[in-house]
């Protein structure tokens, strides 16, 4: 009966794993099951740490607490997850439950874009594009968004393109600017189809 229940509990954490990504979109667990990823969370498990994080930030399940929200990222976080590590960027970001600091979100994005986190790069990309919280830097920005669109992130490519046809960053080349305007507009970003539209009206 032991080793029937140990499986059960495994099952049920499993499940309860399996349905964390799903938070965001409105789904919720079970309370056993929000119980069993706390305590997955508690013995380190960092995927389960970043998705209590989720929970207290958008109040599934529990009290919206955006304070716990962070304590929970930043434990995924310090053992090197990615999605955690952009999630506190986020929150220094916008000063969502902490003071916001542009220094301290380039610092967990600049983490979790070198785990290869899309938006985490893109994000980098905006930063160094705009001067927001650091100097402006047209290059960087398109180092980091030349990263994300590599691995098929679409509002990067189309960003890519910009430069690329503005030559900001980049020595202009138009061909290449239809290239990642292209890939995006395959992917549905309307930015990327625009740009294709643009540069065939202009005869490229």
């Amino acid at each position: 009966m032991i080793a029937v229940n140990k499986s059960l509990a495994l099952l049920l954490c499993l499940t309860a794993l399996a349905l964390a990504p799903g938070l965001a979109q409105g789904k919720t667990l079970t309370r056993e099951q929000a119980h069993l990823l706390q305590v997955q969370a508690e013995q380190g498990d960092p995927k389960a740490q970043y998705y209590m994080g989720v929970m207290h930030a958008d109040g599934v399940g529990v009290a919206q607490d955006y304070a716990k929200s962070r304590e929970w990222y930043e434990k995924a976080a310090r053992q090197g997850y990615a999605p955690a590590q952009y999630s506190l960027g986020m929150m220094y970001a916008s000063g969502q439950g902490v003071p916001q600091d542009q220094q301290k979100a380039r610092e967990w994005w600049e983490k979790a874009a070198a785990r290869r986190h899309t938006t985490a790069q893109y994000n980098l990309g905006v930063m160094y594009y705009n001067g927001r919280g650091v100097p402006r830097d047209y290059a960087k920005a398109a180092q980091y968004w030349k990263e994300a669109a590599d691995l098929g992130y679409a509002k990067a490519q189309s960003a890519l393109g910009v430069m690329y046809a503005s030559g900001q960053g980049v020595q202009k080349d138009l061909p290449a600017a239809k290239k990642w305007f292209g890939k995006a507009c395959n992917i549905g970003d309307p930015q990327g189809c625009e740009g294709v539209k643009k540069l065939e009206g202009q005869g490229r």
